[in-house]
């Protein structure tokens, strides 16, 4: 897996963990897509509830400290089936988020899972690194996990 937190400027941070896991890009978007069996695998990212299309409101769902749900709510900003999807909005003292989720085909049974957020704005200034450390943290386990339960189902 790689991982790092990149500091853009004072007020802007990049997120960026990678993982490669041995089963067909499709069996990754399924498992990935699959928000309503997530919790049975994921100790970090729950899911997602709405449409999923580009532009469409949705709200992701998080185990947070001490397994309370969190729920946050944003406007889907890209949705290409198969690739990738992502979100931008405010997630807590005017930090905005640009998380992105995207899978990458190597052969016909590898594939690159990209996870990717770009804190900025608000408290950043103050807040950005520890944010960036929390994120990278949770994407790392989330990667993980998600790497263990497709090459299970493989």
């Amino acid at each position: 897996m790689n991982s790092n937190i990149t500091k853009i400027s004072n007020n802007e941070y990049l997120v960026y963990t990678d993982i490669v896991i041995n089963a067909p890009a499709e069996k990754v978007w399924a498992v990935l897509t699959d928000f309503e069996n997530m919790p049975s695998w994921s100790s970090t990212f729950q899911g997602v509830e709405g449409d999923m299309a580009e532009g469409a409101e949705i709200t992701s769902i998080y185990k947070g400290l001490f397994g309370k749900e969190m729920r946050i709510d944003h406007p889907l900003v890209t949705y290409i089936e198969g690739e990738e999807f992502s979100w931008s909005s405010e997630v807590a003292m005017g930090i905005v988020d640009n998380h992105i989720f995207r899978v990458e085909k190597i052969d016909e049974n590898t594939t690159k899972f990209v996870q990717t957020d770009q804190p900025h704005g608000g408290a950043t200034r103050v807040l950005g690194h520890a944010v960036s450390k929390m994120f990278k943290s949770m994407y790392e386990t989330f990667n993980e996990e998600l790497k263990e339960r497709v090459e299970s189902l493989a």
